[in-house]
C-alpha cells in the first residue's frame, strides 16, 4: 500500500515540460499591416505612373487632333484624303473637312458618310456631296432638301454670272456689236487717229505744192520719214532732200 501510494504522488506531482508556448500575437499583427501598407504604395505608385501615361498618350493625340482640324479649315478639307483611318472616323476632324470641302465626304469612314451632321456640313459646302451620302440618309427630307437646294443656288448663282456678262456685252453694243467697250473704244481712238492722221497728211501735201516744199523743216519729225509728204516737198523744192529721213534718201 505504500508503494502504490508513492507512486500515485509522484504521478501527481510530476509537472507537464513539453508545453509549447504560444505566438506574440502583437507582434504578428504588426507584420501583416507594414505589408499591406507596402503593397498598397506600390500599387498607387504603379497607377500613378499609368494614368500619367495616358495622359501624356492623350495630349499627344489631342495635339494632332487640334493640327489636323486647323489644316482642315485653313489648308482645305480635301487633306482627309491622307489621313489615317482613326481621323476618318473621328467626327469632328471629319466636321472641319467636309465644311470646307463638301466632296471630302468621300473619304470619311461609312458610319460618318450616314451621319446626318456630318452629311448636311457637306451638302452646304458643296450639294455635289450628294454622291457619298450613305443610301439610307439619301431619303432624309432634310438632307434632300439641302441637296436640291445647294443645286438651285448654284443654278441661280451660274445664272447671275451669265447675266452680268450678257449686260457687259449690252454696254459692249453701245460702242459696236462685237468686242467689249473697252477694246472697242480703243479701236474707235486709234481710227480716229488714223484719220486725223490722214487730214493732217492730205493737208501738208497739199501746203507743200501750193507754198514750198520748204515748209517741211518746221513738220514734225516723222513726216520726214512719209514718202507721200517727202515726195510732195522735194519736187517742190529738191534742197530739203537733206532732211529727210536716211532710208527716202536712198529711195
Amino acid at each position: 500500500a505504500e508503494i502504490n501510494d508513492k507512486s500515485i504522488g509522484s504521478v501527481t506531482e510530476t509537472p507537464s515540460t513539453n508545453l509549447e508556448s504560444e505566438p506574440d500575437e502583437e507582434v504578428v499583427t504588426e507584420t501583416s499591416e507594414e505589408k499591406l501598407v507596402d503593397s498598397k504604395e506600390t500599387e498607387e505608385v504603379e497607377e500613378d505612373k499609368y494614368n500619367e501615361e495616358q495622359n501624356d498618350e492623350r495630349d499627344v493625340v489631342n495635339d494632332e487632333k487640334e493640327s489636323l482640324i486647323f489644316n482642315m479649315k485653313n489648308l482645305g478639307g480635301w487633306l482627309l484624303k491622307g489621313c489615317e483611318d482613326q481621323w476618318k472616323n473621328d467626327k469632328n476632324v471629319v466636321l472641319a473637312s467636309v465644311s470646307n470641302h463638301g466632296k471630302a465626304l468621300e473619304y470619311a469612314s461609312i458610319s460618318l458618310q450616314g451621319d446626318k451632321e456630318v452629311v448636311m456640313a457637306a451638302l452646304m459646302s458643296d450639294p455635289q456631296a450628294y454622291e457619298f451620302v450613305a443610301e439610307d440618309l439619301k431619303s432624309d427630307p432634310d438632307v434632300f432638301q439641302a441637296f436640291i437646294g445647294g443645286e438651285r443656288a448654284e443654278e441661280e448663282e451660274e445664272e447671275e454670272e451669265e447675266n452680268d456678262e450678257t449686260d457687259l456685252t449690252y454696254e459692249s453694243n453701245d460702242f459696236s456689236r462685237e468686242g467689249n467697250g473697252e477694246e472697242v473704244v480703243k479701236e474707235e481712238m486709234k481710227e480716229t487717229r488714223e484719220n486725223e492722221k490722214m487730214n493732217e497728211k492730205q493737208i501738208l501735201i497739199e501746203r507743200m505744192k501750193e507754198t514750198g516744199g520748204h515748209n517741211l523743216k518746221i513738220c514734225e519729225d516723222h513726216w520726214r520719214g512719209d514718202r507721200d509728204v517727202v515726195l510732195a516737198a522735194v519736187s517742190n523744192c529738191g534742197s530739203v532732200l537733206e532732211i529727210v529721213k536716211p532710208f527716202l534718201k536712198a529711195d
